[in-house]
């Protein structure tokens, strides 16, 4: 299925990603983590870090990704937890136009 078009009901059926309580400070723990993350990306990328500093934004990106979907009471799983990550976050801003930036971000089609 193109990433572009699944959505939440899918990813339930095919067992990427299941309902879980929400936990709001795991996710704001995310979301810090991801502040985090970026501000020292930032720093390295300016000490000529270029590898370290993008792996560091691609991390937080994936971390505020998860805390959108556990805010929203599911979790990925299975063998690709990090992708099942994006294309539910992506399902998710799909309700306020967001999906394209998120699917950009994954590198997902």
């Amino acid at each position: 299925m193109n990433a572009s078009r699944i959505t939440l009901a899918d990813m339930l059926a095919e067992g990427s990603i299941e309902r879980v309580p929400v936990d709001s400070v795991v996710a704001g723990k995310l979301l810090r983590q991801a502040g985090n993350h970026l501000r020292t990306a930032e720093a390295g990328a300016s000490g000529g870090d270029n590898e370290g500093a993008f792996q560091l934004a691609y991390d937080a990106c994936r971390k505020i990704c998860l805390a959108l979907v556990l805010a929203t009471g599911l979790r990925p799983k299975g063998d690709a937890p990090h992708v099942a990550t994006f294309k539910a976050a992506a399902a998710i801003a799909d309700s306020f136009g967001g999906r394209p930036l998120i699917l950009d971000a994954g590198n997902l089609p």
